[in-house]
């Protein structure tokens, strides 16, 4: 399953360039995409929260201040060939810029100008956005909130069920970096539980796995493990279900 969502592709993109840097290109067949919803496509149901938590004053003028960053770094895509010079120049939104530039990163293709403090300063920048959108009750709820459900109706079936020694329950998830942020934000608020530590954002293609089990002590136990294929470790906590 793929989905269709423009900064992927980029990043899919900027991936081959670091791979392949004399590739040429060449038509490809169409291929029949599984779009999965986007909480930042204006066909989700939360868009227009979204577009009102993003346009408080204070979220702008702290967007203004680092808006020659991001035309400095859409630039240096430009330059390399990873993005279209078009006659309207708009800088890339933080999402899109950290998910090329962490791409560049993994395989060292950088451009000289771009060093590992701009893709800090990037990082920060798209954490601040997450924050004033994922500490809403309300958005928090409309992108993660069926995800809960769901898992918790798992959950209660496992542990309604008569069977003596029942199997640990497991729940993997692998999302789009929005979506798992949504996720990881949801356990903090509703268990107390810190998957993300000294705040960072989830560790590119992130990876959560909650297993449900059951104690000697007859007790519920879930074990909510957080890893990535860009993470240097793995963050385990436990909670009651």
């Amino acid at each position: 399953r793929s989905t269709g969502y423009h900064r992927t592709v980029l990043s899919v993109q900027a991936l081959l360039k670091g791979f392949l840097p004399d590739i040429k290109e060449e038509d490809v067949p169409d291929i029949e995409i599984d779009d999965l919803m986007d909480p930042f496509s204006p066909h989700h149901e939360a868009y227009e929260l979204l577009d009102n938590l993003l346009s408080k004053d204070h979220v702008i003028e702290e967007e203004k201040k680092w808006e020659s960053l991001r035309c400095r770094l859409t630039n240096a895509l430009i330059e390399r060939g990873i993005l279209e010079e078009n006659e309207t120049f708009k800088p890339l939104a933080w999402p899109w810029l950290y998910e090329i530039y962490i791409c560049l990163e993994r395989y060292d293709g950088l451009p000289e100008e771009v060093q590992d403090p701009h893709i800090k300063l990037v990082e920060e920048n798209l954490l601040r956005r997450w924050r004033v959108l994922y500490h809403d009750h309300t958005y928090r709820e409309k992108v993660a909130g069926h995800m809960r459900r769901t898992v918790m109706e798992s959950w209660e079936r496992v542990m309604s069920n008569p069977v003596q020694d029942p199997p640990t329950e497991i729940e993997i998830y692998s999302a789009h970096d929005s979506t798992m942020f949504a996720i990881i934000s949801e356990l903090e608020h509703r268990y107390g539980i810190h998957l993300l530590r000294d705040n960072k954002v989830p560790p590119y293609a992130s990876t959560l796995t909650l297993a449900l089990s059951k104690g000697d002590d007859e007790s519920w136990e879930v074990q909510a493990s957080f890893s990535g294929a860009c993470a240097t470790e793995t963050t385990v906590e436990r909670f009651e279900p």
